[in-house]
């Protein structure tokens, strides 16, 4: 290389996983592909154009520099401009192209961290899966005390009085007990028919993962039905009601959520 100073060059680069690769497997060979030949004189390749591409756009991403829609539209619209580089085959190139816009790693105001596809969360506006899941877990109890509101009844949580055994949720103005955790089959049969000598009527509603909020909504309420309970509403409003609770007051410190939309729904 004789007295020929590459420091500019070096400082200028961008640097990148794979250049950083490429250096620690063989330093000659990197100083050939990326000192010898200037960019604007080597063929301009595919997968390095998209990796540089997508490096950028994950860069403004995690600094703050851009949201989500505005990278996900950036990509979209700037992917031929950025990616010069011919693939090897249509399959490569529509292969790379839909893989840049699925998954990414996102984080909440909470601390929850995921994978999920872009076009989910710009377009689909998918929200933090973790907290999907919790209001999930929560669902079934805090729909039922919705209904027991409206049909201005008490609902008793985890009492274990009148069958020696915790039942999640007693009603006593309509002598029903309504359970909707996963139970051991065995469980389910004990508490009905100690349920039923005591002139309770036991209904199992579990929240299945194959299940709809708005479809179990609709199962919670065939199960009030059994002690003649009939009430008109909207199953998807009642789901969309109850997460805006539950989004709303989780975002206010001091207090679980969970508690929060339990005390609101009970007064």
């Amino acid at each position: 290389m004789g007295d020929v100073s590459y420091k500019p060059l070096i400082q200028d680069m961008t640097w990148s996983y794979s250049r950083i690769r490429a250096f620690t497997d063989c330093p000659y060979r990197w100083y050939l592909k990326y000192i010898r030949y200037p960019k604007g004189q080597r063929k301009n390749m595919f997968f390095s154009d998209y990796g540089s591409f997508v490096h950028e756009l994950i860069a403004a991403f995690y600094s703050g520099e851009k949201t989500a829609e505005q990278i996900h539209t950036e990509y979209l619209t700037g992917f031929k401009t950025h990616v010069l580089g011919r693939a090897p085959s249509n399959k490569v190139f529509i292969n790379y192209f839909v893989a840049g816009s699925q998954y990414v790693w996102w984080k909440d105001a909470y601390g929850h961290e995921w994978r999920d596809r872009v076009f989910n969360r710009s377009v689909e506006r998918a929200g933090c899966r973790i907290c999907e899941e919790e209001f999930r877990v929560a669902f079934p109890r805090l729909l039922l005390s919705l209904y027991a509101r409206r049909l201005g009844v008490q609902v008793i949580n985890d009492g274990e009085e009148l069958t020696g055994l915790p039942l999640e949720n007693y009603i006593p103005d309509l002598r029903i007990a309504i359970e909707t955790a996963e139970r051991q089959k065995e469980e389910v049969k004990v508490k009905g028919y100690i349920c039923e000598k005591r002139g309770i009527r036991y209904v199992w509603v579990p929240l299945r993962r194959k299940d709809s909020l708005s479809e179990y909504a609709q199962r919670m309420k065939l199960a009030l039905q059994k002690v003649h309970v009939y009430f008109p509403s909207d199953e998807e409003q009642d789901v969309e009601l109850l997460r805006r609770l539950f989004d709303d007051w989780r975002r206010k410190a001091g207090e679980c959520p969970i508690c929060r939309v339990y005390k609101t729904i009970s007064q």
